[in-house]
């Protein structure tokens, strides 16, 4: 199923429990979210882009990252990683072949199957941005890591967000 930006503004509102003032700007916040970050459209239906499952909850995602303050930055790097498909993981067929699963594809995956985990920003000491989710985490990732220590860290409570998102859209 796919679903358009306007669709997925009630949901975004719900959740939030925003006054029905609020609707407008949050219509508007999505929209440059999804053309700033792009967020691939699945179709064009008349003049509306239509997004699937997955482009939505990475919308969910980035836009609460743009309430907590995240730098532009950094969302467009959590953007990119949400949407990225892994070279190893579960792999869906493509005309072709078959590519990694976007990762906001795999974290629903997970989410349906009873997972809990969240997404972490976090800055280096270089500066530089890593982003993971927790079922990313090892003693080899750790490792590669050591010498870079995190300053500061923004941890997203991402399977929460993403079931009660799923629960509204799919009742």
């Amino acid at each position: 199923m796919t679903y358009t930006i306007a669709q997925a503004v009630p949901f975004f509102v719900g959740l939030d429990k925003l006054p029905l003032e609020k609707v407008a700007s949050v219509d508007k916040a999505l929209r440059n979210i999804s053309q700033r970050f792009y967020l691939p459209p699945v179709a064009l239906e008349g003049r509306t882009n239509t997004y699937s499952l997955g482009s939505i909850v990475a919308l969910r995602l980035i836009y609460q990252a743009t309430l907590f303050g995240l730098d532009r930055v950094f969302t467009e790097d959590y953007a990119r990683w949400l949407q990225r498909h892994p070279v190893t993981g579960p792999r869906v067929k493509v005309a072709g072949g078959a590519t990694g699963l976007p990762l906001v594809d795999e974290a629903i995956r997970r989410v349906r199957a009873g997972e809990t985990f969240a997404f972490h920003v976090a800055l280096l000491t270089d500066g530089q941005p890593h982003i993971y989710a927790d079922w990313q985490r090892n003693a080899k990732f750790d490792g590669l890591l050591s010498d870079k220590p995190e300053v500061a860290r923004y941890t997203a409570p991402a399977s929460t967000q993403i079931a009660a998102l799923l629960a509204l859209m799919e009742s």
